[in-house]
C-alpha cells in the first residue's frame, strides 16, 4: 500500500472540524438540559415523594427495546424473588406488622400482636412516662427473674 492509498482514507479536514464543532455545541446543550432536568428531579424529590432512582429505572426501561425490556423484566422479577426468598433483603418490613395483625386470630399471641399495632398507630407513649405502668429497673426484673 503506497503513502497516496493511506491519504485517501483520512476523513477531509473541512468534515472532521465541522462535527467536533456540531458534537461540542450538542455537548453544551445537552448540559444545559441535564442541569434543568436535574433541578426538577431534585425538586420533585424533596417536595413531591418522587423516589430518583425509581424514575430513573423506569426512564431506563422506556428507552429500552420491548423485546430486551421484556426478558430485563421477567429476569428481575425472577432474580427479585430468587433474593427475598434467601432473605437476602433481611428481616421483614415493620409495615407487615398491619397483616400480621389482620391474621391475629391464627397466632396464640394474636391480641398482643393487634393491640401493639393499634398502639404503634396511635403513637405509643414512653413507658418512662407512663407512670400507670410499672417500670421495675434491671436489677428488680433480675431479682423477679430468679
Amino acid at each position: 500500500m503506497s503513502a497516496n492509498d493511506e491519504a485517501e482514507r483520512v476523513a477531509p479536514k473541512k468534515l472532521v472540524l465541522s462535527l467536533v464543532k456540531r458534537i461540542n455545541e450538542n455537548k453544551t446543550r445537552v448540559q444545559s438540559i441535564n442541569g434543568e432536568v436535574g433541578a426538577e428531579v431534585k425538586e420533585a424529590v424533596e417536595n413531591k415523594h418522587l423516589h430518583a432512582g425509581a424514575m430513573k429505572a423506569v426512564a431506563k426501561l422506556v428507552r429500552m427495546d420491548p423485546e430486551k425490556r421484556d426478558d430485563f423484566l421477567r429476569a428481575y422479577r425472577l432474580y427479585f424473588d430468587y433474593a427475598q426468598e434467601a432473605m437476602l433483603f433481611g428481616a421483614a418490613h415493620v409495615g407487615d406488622l398491619v397483616d400480621e395483625a389482620e391474621s391475629a386470630h391464627e397466632h396464640p399471641l394474636g391480641d398482643v400482636v393487634a393491640d401493639n399495632v393499634r398502639k404503634l398507630k396511635s403513637g405509643m407513649r414512653n413507658r418512662r412516662e407512663d407512670t400507670s405502668i410499672p417500670n421495675p429497673s434491671i436489677e428488680e426484673s433480675v431479682a423477679a427473674a430468679e
